[in-house]
C-alpha cells in the first residue's frame, strides 16, 4: 500500500472508529434487568454462529450489525434510523465463514468493536460511554443486546463488572467435533497447521510445542473449563445449551432460551438445523485425535458435564 492510501485508510479508520457521542447516558442508569445485555461464551467452533442467527430470527434481540461494527462512530445513529440494522435480522441461518455473515444488516461479531469496549480495565474512563452506547442499542431496540464473540470467554469478569445483570449463555459441543473443525480451519486459513487460530486462552504458549491435535483439544478444554467457571459463578444468569441439541431439537431449545432469559418471540418458526458432527478428518488423524482426547482431555468433560447441572442446561 503506498504512503498516500495508508494514510487515507488510517484516517478513515479514526474517523469511523470511537464512541457514537448519541449514547444516552442516563438510560444506562434505567436499563431495566430484561434488557441486559446477553453474551454467548463458549470455544469457538461450537456452533455459534448457528445459534446468533437461530435466536435473531426467533426472538427480538437487538445485535451489532455489519454496518454498526463498520462505522462504530455512528452505530447508534445507523440504529435508530433504520431499526432493521440493529435488531431486524430476519433470515433463516445460512452459511458464514467463519463467523462472518454477508449483508449490511446481518449480525457482526464485532470484534474490533468490542476489543475497544472490554480490552480494557473495569475502571477505565471510557466505560461509562460502553454502558450507555449497550442500554441506547437496547432502549431503541426496545430489546436486549444479544452478543457473540467467543473472546468473550476470556474476559467474563470484565463483562460482569461492566453490566452485573448480563446474562451469559454457554454453548458447548462434543470435544472431539470441536477440535476436529478447528484443526480444519487452520488448514483453511494457513498452511502450516501449527499456526494458532481464534480465542488463545491463558497459556497457550505452553502448549505450543506439542502436536497440533493436541493443541487444538487443549484449547477446547481450555476454554469449555472458562465458560463454565463463569457459569457456575454466577448460575442465576447463565444458562448452558448443547450444539447437539440445537441441531436434533431446534424448536424445544430456542423456546428454552426465550424462557431462560424472557425473550419475546417474534412469531417465526424455529428454523431446521443440520448438525455438522461428522468425521471429515483422514481415519489415522480422527483415530489419533481420539486417542489424545482419551488420554489427556476425557476426564475433564466428563467432570465438566456432571458440575454443569448446577445451572440451567439445555441438552
Amino acid at each position: 500500500m503506498s504512503g498516500v492510501l495508508r494514510q487515507t485508510a488510517l484516517a478513515l479508520q479514526k474517523c469511523l472508529s470511537g464512541f457514537d457521542a448519541s449514547a444516552d447516558a442516563d438510560a444506562a442508569s434505567d436499563l431495566d434487568e430484561l434488557l441486559a445485555p446477553i453474551f454467548v461464551i463458549g470455544a469457538p467452533r461450537t456452533g455459534s454462529t448457528l445459534l446468533f442467527q437461530a435466536v435473531l430470527q426467533h426472538y427480538h434481540v437487538a445485535y451489532i450489525s455489519n454496518l454498526m461494527a463498520l462505522m462504530p462512530r455512528w452505530m447508534l445513529r445507523v440504529c435508530s434510523a433504520r431499526r432493521r440494522c440493529c435488531s431486524g435480522y430476519r433470515s433463516s441461518p445460512r452459511q458464514s465463514r467463519f463467523g462472518y455473515v454477508s449483508g449490511l444488516c446481518a449480525p457482526n461479531e464485532a470484534g474490533a468493536v468490542l476489543r475497544h469496549w472490554f480490552g480494557f480495565p473495569a475502571d477505565a474512563p471510557h466505560v461509562d460511554r460502553v454502558r450507555a452506547t449497550v442500554a441506547t442499542i437496547a432502549r431503541l431496540a426496545r430489546a436486549p443486546l444479544f452478543v457473540k464473540n467467543q473472546v468473550n470467554t476470556t474476559r467474563v469478569d470484565a463483562l460482569l463488572s461492566i453490566f452485573p445483570a448480563a446474562r451469559l449463555l454457554f454453548l458447548t459441543r462434543d470435544p472431539v467435533f470441536t477440535a476436529q473443525s478447528l484443526i480444519m480451519s487452520r488448514r483453511v486459513l494457513s498452511t502450516d497447521d501449527r499456526q494458532w487460530w481464534s480465542v488463545a486462552p491463558s497459556g497457550y504458549e505452553t502448549v505450543l510445542e506439542r502436536e497440533p491435535l493436541y493443541q487444538v483439544l487443549w484449547q477446547v478444554d481450555r476454554l469449555e473449563e472458562l465458560a463454565l467457571a463463569a457459569c457456575l459463578a454466577h448460575p442465576q444468569q447463565a444458562l448452558v445449551v448443547t450444539y447437539e441439541a440445537l441441531c436434533e431439537q431446534t424448536a424445544s431449545t430456542l423456546t428454552g432460551i426465550g424462557q431462560a432469559f424472557q425473550l419475546q418471540a417474534t412469531g417465526i418458526d424455529a428454523p431446521p438445523l443440520d448438525s455438522a458432527n461428522r468425521v471429515r478428518l483422514p481415519a489415522d488423524e480422527w483415530e489419533r485425535l481420539n486417542a489424545l482426547h482419551a488420554h489427556h482431555f476425557a476426564s475433564n468433560a466428563r467432570e465438566r458435564a456432571y458440575r454443569r447441572y448446577a445451572i440451567r442446561v439445555i441438552g
